[in-house]
């Protein structure tokens, strides 16, 4: 997803953006949808005196589709993506590698009446929190009945800019914070976790790529114990 205009940070300010799917194998894209909070005729016509008295708009192709917040947008582009696919190209998308979206993983399931009818289940789904408390999955889904739920993995590229920007959000504490971080240290250990991800997926123990994981950090520090072949 893309946003013209977008800040940088948490600022969420595009007025339009694009959504892409792209094919895992083709690495092409295969979907595209794009979503507008603003129109200049409309806007335009808000302006003029008579916009002011209240007068309609007079007809033209508008260009605004979304009346939501920019961050928003995103998970709605790929439900209509998704949904496009299914019913005009007959293509089943089973799964998807995003980021760590939860909103995106909500919006592309189906509604707890759906899954109960799908599944034959007379409970809703439940959801668990960090306590261990269990409780109706909170409902955001608007996946049709009749389409599957993918299934979601991880971006690795995601993983590690999420990785980085704890890095250097530890890098500008004040000198007594920060344990010494600078910004050699975050591009040195990033590259390290972008190496780990890309040469650790031949490894099928989970246990294992736990215990390689821990060379990110401590390869750094000039500790090869945890290195091993790669």
């Amino acid at each position: 997803m893309g946003w013209q205009g977008k800040g940088s940070g948490n600022s969420y300010n595009g007025q339009s953006g694009d959504a892409i799917f792209v094919g895992l194998l083709t690495r092409k894209p295969i979907a595209w949808h794009v979503l507008g909070k603003g129109c200049s005729a409309c806007n335009g016509w808000a302006r003029s005196a008579k916009g002011k008295n209240g007068e309609p708009c007079r007809p033209h192709a508008c260009r605004k589709t979304w009346g939501g917040s920019s961050g928003a947008m995103e998970p709605v582009a790929l439900l209509k993506m998704f949904k496009e696919l299914y019913t005009s190209y007959q293509v089943i998308v089973e799964q998807i590698v995003t980021d760590d979206d939860s909103s995106i993983k909500s919006k592309l399931k189906w509604s707890n009446d759906d899954w109960m009818t799908n599944t034959n289940s007379l409970e809703p789904p439940y959801v668990y929190a960090k306590d261990g408390k269990r409780s109706v999955r909170p409902d955001y889904s608007r996946l049709p009945r009749h389409m599957p739920e993918p299934t979601f993995v991880a971006d690795p590229n995601h993983r590690k800019k999420s990785w980085s920007n704890a890095l250097y959000a530890l890098e500008k504490k004040k000198k007594e914070s920060s344990f010494t971080m600078t910004k050699m240290d975050v591009v040195c250990l990033g590259r390290n976790m972008a190496y780990m991800f890309a040469l650790l997926v031949n490894i099928e123990s989970d246990a294992a790529k736990l215990k390689a994981s821990l060379a990110v950090v401590e390869h750094h520090f000039n500790n090869h114990e945890h290195c091993g072949d790669w």
